[in-house]
């Protein structure tokens, strides 16, 4: 967990909205604009990832963003008496 202030349930999906910022009513700029999380979400989605988050207020909170793995490309096998390095 981070060590940020955690966010409440019914609060969990809006922080993912473009300006939303928990804890920052007065909109002090110098807090942020709220956009980082928007970001992230609009880029997970194109690509196709999951973002998660998991909080607990006054604890923090956990955001994470599901990256499937694959396998590289196999190198094509060198000619014969060829070597590599």
């Amino acid at each position: 967990y981070d060590t940020g202030i955690g966010i409440e349930a019914d609060k969990q999906d809006r922080v993912f909205d473009a300006f939303f910022q928990v804890g920052n009513p007065e909109r002090d700029r110098a807090k942020g604009l709220g956009l980082g999380l928007a970001i992230v979400v609009r880029l997970a989605r194109l690509l196709r990832h999951r973002i998660g988050l998991q909080s607990i207020p006054g604890r923090g909170s956990v955001f994470t963003v599901s990256v499937p793995m694959i396998a590289a490309p196999a190198a094509p096998p060198l000619p014969p008496g060829q070597t590599v390095g």
